[in-house]
Parts: C-alpha cells; structure tokens; sequence
C-alpha cells in the first residue's frame, strides 16, 4: 500500500504542476468484470476468491469479493474470458466464454451453491445486455462483423455507419477525399478523436487517422457518441478506438486476396454502347476500366507458449479505376474561325501555344460544331499496410504489449479531387502518404484493487501532393515566364481562356508535411469497498513541419480581347514554411461509485485552455 499511496501522491503532484494547454486524457484500450458473489438464501459472500482466465493466452488476474460480496477486476484486455469464483464450503463456480469489448464494464454475478470445493458448477446464463455499471454510449462493432460484412475498399471506418446517430459527410469535403470521414451526432467529421490500440492516431493537420489498419488486423472497435468516461477528451466528437488482434497459444492465419475487373462487368446505363465497325465516331466506347486487387494476409501464435506470443498482417491495393469528367472546349469551326481573324502579326506565342493543347471535340452528331470533350482518364492507386504486435506476460503481474503499424499510400489523380483546376485530362496530382502508429504497453498488478497501466507511443505522418508535372518547366516550353524556379515547383501555368476550360494544375501543389505526435498516459485503477477508482493523466508532443507554394506557376486570363499578351501573371504567390510546436497535458478522475446496485458512474473532467503554437509564414 506504500507504492500505491506513493504513485497516488506522484499523480497528485503532477495535477498540480503540470500546464494543461488543452484536454488530453488518457484512453485505455481495456475493459473490466466486476460482479457481486452470493449464497442460495442471496445473502452476500465475503473473501471469496475471484480467478480471471484469457481463454487465448491462459494469462489470469485474481481478485477477492469485499465485505459487500462485490468484485472488479480492471484494465482487462479486450477477449474472452473464464470467470471462477472459489469459497471453502462452497462448490466451485465457473462461467467461460464471457466477452469482454474493448471500453465495456461486464457484470458477471454468481450465486454459489453449497457443498465441496472440489465440486464444480458452470454457469451458462447469459449477461445482462443492459450495462448498469456504465452510462457510457456507445456501440461497438465486434470481430465478426468486422470480417464478413462485405464492405467496400475494406476501410473499418465505413463500418462507424452502424453506429447510431452517425452519417455519411458531406459530399467532397475534405475527409471525405482523403480516406473516409464520418460525422456523429451531429459533431464535425474533423471533431472525432481516433485511438490504436489506445495511442493517439491522430493527423493534427486535418484530423484524420494516422495508420490504417488492415481490417483483418481488427480485433473490434468501438465508437463512443457521447457520455463517455472522463478519461476521454481532446475531441468533442466520437471517439474511435481500435483494438488489434493478439496472438494466443495455437497458431492461426489466412491469406486472402479480392478482385474486381471490368471485363467481368456489364454496362451500366448511361455506358456508351460498345464499337462497332458501323459505330459513329463519338457514339460508343469501351466499357471504363475499373481493375482492383486487395491481397494480403495474417498470421499469429505463440513464441514462448503462455509467455510471449506475436501476431502480424499485410494488405496491398492495387487500383486502376477510370474517373469520366466533361470539359468544353473550342469547336473545329471556332479554332479555324479564331486562327483566321487574328492576323500574325497579332498572334501571342504562349497563347498560341495554350490554344493548341485544347483537343478536338470527341461527342456529338456533329462533331464540327461540337463543344463537348468527354475523357476517362485512369486513377492509380497502390496501398501497403503492414503490422507487427507482440505480447509478453513477464509474470503474473506484469503483461507487456507493443504494436507497430505503418500505411503507404501512392496515389495519382487525373483530376486532383480537392483543387482540380481543370476538367481537362494531363493537368492531375499525386498524392504520396506515409503514417506510422507506435506503441508500448505495460500493466502492472500491485495488488488485487490497484492496477496501473503505462502507455508510450507515437504516430508520424507524411503527406506530400505535387502537380502531375513537377520538375517539367511546361511553362518557359510554352513562352510563359518563370515564376518560381525551384525544380518542384515547375510544371504547367494556370491558364483560363474565356468561355472554355481552364488549363493548369492546382494551384495550392507542391506542397509537403511531417507531423509528428509523442504520447505517453499512466492510469490507475483501485478499488475500496464499493468504490471503484480510476484516475491518470496524459501528455502529448505535437509537432507540424510543412511548406505550401500558392500559384507557384503564376496565374494567366485570355479574356478574348485584341492583344498581344495576356492579362495576369504571377499575382500573389505565397511560398509558406511552417513549423508548430505544442505540449498538451491532461489529468482525470473517475469514481464510478456503487454506493447500491445499478447506480451509475461520475467521472470529472479538467478544463483546458487553448494550444500553444509557434508559426512562421513568408509570404
């Protein structure tokens, strides 16, 4: 009791003296069983001895009913469990195969009947589905449903929709284009806060999860929408925590790969019909290319059995999907009609040389007068997500568990979908990210009423986007003027011609980032009598590096005037370099106190002020 009063004075010490910045907790990626042990009359049963087994890993925790005949057992990891209570003149009482998700409270009672301890009796009753001990809401979306609900490109957050009071963002809103976003009871999509494995995961830039998993990777996850426990902040959203997949003491694995391909696929009906030798030009087509292949596998198991086990996942997507956009541009009459009532010695080079990278018309009857340019240019995408996690139970009150995830995206778009500057095809981006999720974890066990848990990680993200033709000087090819020289800024200049589509790539590319977040949160769980205590706190890093160059090729206007140059130039270009720097702390407390049975939690939350943050901007 000397350790634990010295770590309760330290967390005392540090609520005092620590800066809280803004309201970041602790989250722990756990759960706990508690319950209340009688006799057949209902009379309660004191010093009755509680075992906990994982049916995966034989790890157990041990506890002891109070004087009130109430036990809990916290900071259980999320798994299946044997429950065993043992009292002396009182057959021993069994129930397996009790779940515990991740962030649940599972009521397990037992009413032990008399005779010898050497006399067994399993419970087969079903748990409440009501939660009493929790006023938490929340859903969470377990192992199965995670694995066969057919699910689109396999991103888990899709599976957030089956969360009450969720939704689908705003079509083209940032997220959304950017790997998925979901909105909850009625927060922002950017409000939601997202935890692996209890590490913040986390982009500090746009609010979106670090390191995708594979789904195949997820153990469950849940989706908390509101009333959540006080060790949750930073977000007033949902918060989001996935719990990977451990190994146990049998090996298990699965290889899996999924496929789609055009040539499999009928013809919609707004596809042209396919060509014939008799087709028209501008009247059929093939069908768009849509080829994807999601391959990858799992594989996990002992590598000290009962000791240290380890657990791995790989997923690749190779993507080449055609996007079908609609541009307008100069007929065949009006280009013959333009070139003639422009004398030579009127003619602009670099407008010349812009009118002539308009292509001809390609839909319609007539396609002579036609102003319609249809493409179908093709998206490529290719994703690597890997994953190792290793869990060592160092003794019987001491379990280590350390995850490291990494997502690799490479990505071009023929149509840049945030700031596509033009509907013509040559002008796109790619898209280059890099997130990594690191994490260790230590529990320990000081007794059977006090648990601690420590938890260190940290989470990097790269995320580059350059115009499609980066290190080209399109623009001096064409006659125009340089506007910044750096090799990654070069490419082809922002041209709008009156009356038909823009040529240029978007505008707000190059542009590059590295954010970086250190975690590291401690909590407590003690029990007294009835009252359960739980209390921690929680420090983060922040760290944002990233440039933006704004019309880097500057901005040009055709406005169908007779002149020999074209209005414009480089207008306001913004060349940005900024480097932030935040430290954010947090503490908790939670006493979910059961001064009678089904009597809910109380938690406290601490206020925070805003962040601190340095910014450097050239303009």
């Amino acid at each position: 009791m000397k350790r634990l009063a010295a770590l309760m004075l330290g967390w005392a010490l540090v609520s005092t003296t620590v800066s809280t910045t803004f309201v970041l907790l602790a989250a722990d990626p756990t759960g706990s069983i508690t319950g209340t042990v009688t006799d057949p009359s209902g009379a309660i049963v004191p010093k009755a001895r509680i075992t906990v087994r994982n049916e995966g890993t034989n790890a157990t925790r041990e506890a002891e009913t109070n004087d009130d005949g109430d036990y809990t057992v916290a900071l259980l990891p999320p798994a299946h469990y044997r429950v065993m209570v043992e009292k002396p003149n009182f057959r021993r009482s069994v129930r397996g195969d009790v779940i515990l998700d991740v962030e649940q409270t599972a009521r397990v009672d037992f009413s032990l009947q008399v005779g010898v301890l050497n006399e067994e009796v399993n419970v087969t009753d079903t748990p409440p589905l009501v939660q009493t001990d929790t006023s938490t809401l929340g859903q969470v979306v377990n192992g199965r449903a995670v694995h066969e609900l057919p699910l689109n490109e396999r991103n888990f957050l899709s599976f957030g929709l089956l969360v009450p009071g969720s939704q689908l963002p705003v079509e083209g809103s940032e997220n959304s284009t950017q790997g998925g976003a979901l909105s909850v009871d009625g927060a922002r999509e950017q409000s939601n806060n997202f935890l692996l494995e209890g590490v913040d995961n986390n982009d500090p830039y746009i609010n979106q999860y670090v390191a995708l998993p594979s789904i195949d990777a997820i153990q469950e996850f849940k989706v908390q929408s509101s009333s959540y426990s006080a060790e949750y902040g930073r977000s007033g959203g949902a918060q989001i925590n996935v719990i990977l997949k451990s190994g146990t003491n049998q090996f298990h694995g699965n290889a899996f790969e999924f496929l789609r391909n055009r040539h499999m696929d009928a013809k919609n009906f707004f596809d042209f019909p396919d060509c014939t030798p008799a087709s028209a030009p501008g009247t059929c087509a093939e069908i768009p290319r849509y080829d994807r292949n999601q391959f990858g596998g799992t594989f996990g198991g002992p590598i000290r059995r009962d000791k240290t086990f380890f657990f791995g996942s790989y997923e690749g997507l190779r993507l080449r999907q055609a996007t079908t956009r609609e541009a307008t541009v100069p007929s065949q009459v009006e280009r013959q009609e333009a070139l003639a009532a422009v004398p030579s010695a009127f003619t602009n080079p670099a407008g010349l040389a812009i009118f002539n990278l308009y292509p001809a018309a390609n839909v319609g009857a007539d396609l002579a007068n036609s102003n319609t340019f249809v493409s179908a240019p093709v998206i490529r995408n290719e994703e690597n997500l890997t994953l190792i996690k290793v869990d060592h139970h160092a003794s019987r009150g001491d379990t280590l568990s350390a995850h490291y995830a990494r997502f690799d995206e490479n990505r071009f778009n023929p149509f840049d979908p945030v700031n596509s500057f033009s509907n013509l095809p040559g002008y796109g981006s790619y898209t280059l990210n890099n997130g990594q999720n690191a994490g260790l974890g230590w529990t320990h066990v000081f007794t059977s009423a006090a648990v601690n848990e420590l938890r260190a990680g940290f989470n990097r993200m790269r995320a580059g986007a350059l115009q499609q033709n980066y290190g080209v000087n399109v623009s001096a090819q064409l006659g125009f003027p340089d506007v910044l020289t750096n090799p990654v800024d070069l490419g082809t200049p922002n041209v709008s011609l009156l009356g038909f589509e823009g040529i240029g790539e978007p505008v707000n590319y190059p542009q590059d980032r590295h954010d970086t977040t250190a975690h590291l949160s401690d909590t407590l769980a003690w029990v007294s009598g009835r009252h359960q205590f739980k209390f921690g706190g929680d420090v983060r890093d922040i760290q944002v590096n990233n440039y933006l160059d704004f019309v880097s090729r500057g901005e040009w206007f055709f406005s169908g005037r007779n002149q020999r140059k074209p209005h414009g130039g480089p207008g306001t270009v913004a060349v940005g370099r900024a480097r932030l720097r935040h430290r954010g702390s947090g503490q908790h407390l939670q006493q979910p106190a059961q001064h009678r049975p089904g009597l809910l939690h109380s938690g406290r939350h601490p206020r925070g002020a805003p962040p601190v943050a340095q910014c450097r901007l050239a303009v």
